[in-house]
């Protein structure tokens, strides 16, 4: 029997815009002290765009990378115009797809997801992650607009426009990022994506703190909330 070639795998995080729509004030570049970001563009140019396309092009020929992921963050990426979001995946499906398999991923808050979004998504076939901290209480704690109110409710009927379209094949992949706060329950969480919203792929961003910046949360919490989480999927057996 002939072992069949394990593919290789690359992926890659670009940050395509570098301000958001949303007052997010959990722990994050944003409130960090660091505020290096504004000094730099607010959105990505078409140069770089071309710069990047190249430089991943060279790389995935010269390594013998068989599938490359980019992923497009922020800030808020849907931020972008449209005009100008379509014709970066465009030219990167143009520029890469000749020597790579190539997927293309967004993380977004959903708040400007529109019908029009959604052609474009399908277009590219661009799998979608929507930021969701868990249930409204806990959500709209720290993911606010600009005004200070909570975006749970915004947030969750865009992600129902974007299931709806997956039912009809519309989009591929539809799934979660939340952000741990470990102040919270791990299982209130699990429970709130898998039954209550019914999601079958998320996942669990690890809070930005450092040893400079130490967490709030007590010592210890934060692995008893991902021992909680393992506990709670496994007893699912999903």
């Amino acid at each position: 029997m002939i072992e069949k070639k394990k593919k290789s795998f690359l992926g890659v995080v670009l940050k395509v815009v570098e301000v958001w729509n949303i007052d997010y004030t959990y722990y994050n570049i944003y409130h960090s002290g660091d505020d290096t970001w504004k000094t730099r563009p607010k959105y990505i140019s078409k140069d770089t765009i071309r710069q990047v396309a190249l430089f991943l092009k060279q790389g995935v020929e010269e390594l013998g990378i068989d599938i490359l992921t980019i992923e497009l963050h922020g800030g808020e990426p849907l931020m972008l115009k449209k005009a100008d979001f379509n014709w970066m995946c465009h030219y990167f499906r143009q520029t890469l797809e000749q020597s790579v398999e190539l997927d293309i991923i967004i993380q977004t808050n959903a708040m400007l997801v529109d019908n029009e979004w959604i052609e474009i998504f399908c277009q590219h076939h661009i799998d979608i992650g929507v930021s969701v901290d868990g249930p409204k209480l806990i959500h709209d704690k720290h993911r606010v607009d600009k005004r200070g109110r909570g975006t749970y409710d915004r947030v969750i009927e865009k992600l129902n426009l974007l299931r709806d379209n997956l039912q009809y094949k519309k989009i591929a992949t539809v799934g979660i990022l939340d952000v741990i706060n470990p102040e919270h329950s791990a299982q209130e969480i699990y429970h709130h994506f898998t039954r209550e919203l019914g999601i079958r792929h998320f996942d669990l961003l690890l809070p930005h703190y450092n040893y400079k910046n130490p967490p709030p949360f007590k010592k210890g919490q934060l692995s008893k909330f991902l021992c909680e989480l393992f506990d709670v999927w496994t007893s699912d057996d999903n």
